[in-house]
C-alpha cells in the first residue's frame, strides 16, 4: 500500500508542477494567476514530505541515518523530476504559444 500511495504522490505532484508551468504564461489578472499558483504549489509543499514517509515505509522502516537517506534522497528525487516536469511544460507551452501568432 505505501508503494501504491507513492506512486500516486510522484505523479500528483509531477502533474502539479506541470499545472503550474501551464498557468504561468497565461496573461491573467496578477492576483488571479497568483491564486492558480498557489493552488498548485500548497498541495506539492503536503506531497513531497508525504512521498518520503511512504518511501520510507516501504523500505521497511529503517533507524537512525537509514531514514535519513532515505527520506532525503526520495525528496530530492521528486523535486528534481519535479522541477524536469516544470521546465519541460513550460517549454512545450511556449512553444505552443509562439506557433499559435
Amino acid at each position: 500500500m505505501a508503494m501504491i500511495l507513492a506512486c500516486l504522490s510522484f505523479i500528483t505532484v509531477l502533474l502539479l508542477f506541470r499545472g503550474v508551468a501551464w498557468a504561468e504564461p497565461k496573461p491573467w489578472h496578477e492576483v488571479g494567476k497568483h491564486l492558480v499558483l498557489l493552488l498548485f504549489g500548497l498541495p506539492c509543499l503536503f506531497l513531497i514530505p508525504f512521498f518520503a514517509y511512504e518511501v520510507w515505509l516501504a523500505t521497511g522502516l529503517p533507524p537512525d541515518f537509514g531514514a535519513v537517506y532515505v527520506m532525503g534522497g526520495s525528496s530530492a528525487v521528486v523535486t528534481l523530476f519535479g522541477i524536469m516536469s516544470y521546465f519541460s511544460g513550460r517549454r512545450s507551452y511556449l512553444r505552443q504559444k509562439a506557433s499559435s501568432r
